[in-house]
């Protein structure tokens, strides 16, 4: 018998998760961050598989990032196959239906706007409101656990 380890890292964490387990509560980070383009790329390494999370932030916000991925080359552009469908979701108990189709998103219910690489203050309210809302969750069994993006 060989031990779950030898299956390489990824074995461990996927060994023994139920059909449908708790997904995971991501917290949205500083909003001037890279923690909206950390979100994606984790969502595109993972959409298939028995893993599913979903983050707390704006998504529009989240939309304006995958439009500033895409370029302004257009639709026919290479990279233009990478574009992530963002769709809202009303509950976390949403987010393993549709995440293998899409990036699910717990709205905030407010529009966040920031500048790339700068943290600005009149975002930290909902910084602190993504956190809390994640770690309610989490003490309710509601997810499996939370993940934090980066915040300054």
């Amino acid at each position: 018998m060989t031990h779950p380890s030898d299956a390489g890292p990824r074995a461990e964490i996927f060994e023994n998760t139920p059909a449908r387990p708790l997904p995971l509560a991501v917290t949205m980070g500083e909003p001037g961050g890279v923690g909206g383009e950390i979100t994606l790329k984790a969502w595109r390494l993972l959409r298939r598989e028995n893993a599913p999370f979903f983050v707390i932030d704006d998504p529009d916000r989240l939309r304006r990032i995958v439009k500033d991925q895409i370029g302004a080359a257009g639709p026919d552009a290479p990279n233009a196959a990478n574009a992530i469908d963002v769709a809202e979701i009303a509950a976390p108990e949403d987010a393993s239906g549709i995440f293998a189709d899409a990036l699910p998103v717990l709205s905030l219910g407010a529009p966040i706007t920031a500048t790339a690489g700068k943290a600005e203050a009149k975002n930290a309210r909902a910084v602190i409101r993504s956190i809390e809302h994640a770690v309610t969750l989490a003490l309710d069994g509601v997810v499996a656990a939370v993940v934090t993006n980066p915040i300054q």
